[in-house]
């Protein structure tokens, strides 16, 4: 009987305690703290890869956008970020600034907006991105270590990371890359 019911209990956890978690590594617990808004201070880990996501068309449309940017506000101490065919709209203010650690696959823009706050990152990676420049505009990000471009089909050249600490430069089928400063 006390099987059952730890197995009932774990089935049926409600959002609010999602919320109250410090990691989200499962991407459907993920989506429903962003499209339930309900994220908070706790929550230091979050994973979504919206792809596998996508079976379901309606919770597809009605999450993005609307609900990304307002539900990240709660997050303030989020530190790893590990995201996957996610598109935002809007601006970047609200996106997470105490990030240590990001991971965006499919970046869909062309170009990294002037407000997304990368200072504190000490790990970058990028794979599958659409950029054509890489931290274009950019200060050096003094803690940034890793840096991975993998799968940048339309990056002809690096930026000069000479004044940078990166230990680490992942450069990995960047088919068309002509130029590493």
């Amino acid at each position: 009987m006390l099987e059952g019911t730890q197995g009932n209990r774990k089935g049926q956890k409600s959002p609010e305690e999602l919320g109250e978690r410090s990691r989200l590594w499962n991407h459907k617990d993920s989506f429903s703290i962003l499209n339930g808004k309900i994220g908070t201070r706790k929550i230091r880990v979050l994973v979504l890869d919206m792809h596998f996501l996508k079976e379901d068309e309606s919770e597809w449309n009605r999450f993005w956008p609307t609900a990304a940017l307002k539900s990240r506000r709660g997050m303030s101490n989020l530190q790893l970020l590990q995201i996957s065919h996610v598109q935002l709209c809007g601006d970047y203010k609200s996106f997470p600034k105490g990030l240590r650690w990001l991971h965006w696959s499919h970046f869909p823009l062309q170009r990294i907006p002037n407000d997304f706050s990368l200072d504190k990152l000490v790990a970058l990676g990028m794979p599958y991105s659409c950029l054509k420049k890489v931290l274009n505009g950019t200060k050096c990000l003094v803690f940034l270590k890793i840096l991975n471009l993998s799968h940048f089909h339309y990056l002809f050249e690096t930026p000069d990371f000479s004044s940078c600490q990166i230990s680490r430069l992942i450069l990995k089928n960047c088919t068309r890359l002509a130029k590493v400063n």
